[in-house]
């Protein structure tokens, strides 16, 4: 973690807090930063998210992803790109219950389950 980094105020509206490129941080290889996503801005010098307290320099062709994950907690690792996950649990897709009652009879004598 970088001690020289400058902690934000964030009791002010997220949405209107202004982002600016010098303040924000490049990822370096292997780098993830996590927290919730407050803000994504499009600047001249590329796309800037709020995230948690800190101010990410990201690609632009990420804009459209992060969009709908502003409030939610993420991810974004640096590997070879840029990858972008959720954390957030009710944001998580569940996989589907086992429906014991649509087995067939073979699977229910065989103890399948």
């Amino acid at each position: 973690m970088h001690s020289d980094r400058q902690q934000l105020d964030l009791s002010s509206d997220k949405g209107a807090m202004p982002l600016t490129v010098r303040e924000a941080y490049r990822l370096s290889e292997l780098e993830e930063v996590l927290g919730t996503l407050h803000n994504v801005e499009n600047t001249e010098m590329g796309l800037i998210a709020l995230i948690g307290k800190i101010k990410v320099l990201l690609p632009e062709d990420l804009a459209e992803n992060l969009q709908g994950l502003i409030g939610k907690r993420v991810g974004i690792l640096r590997l070879d790109g840029y990858r972008v996950r959720c954390l957030d649990r009710e944001a998580i897709t569940q996989e589907p219950k086992f429906n014991r009652s649509a087995m067939t009879a073979p699977e229910q004598a065989h103890g399948v389950a």
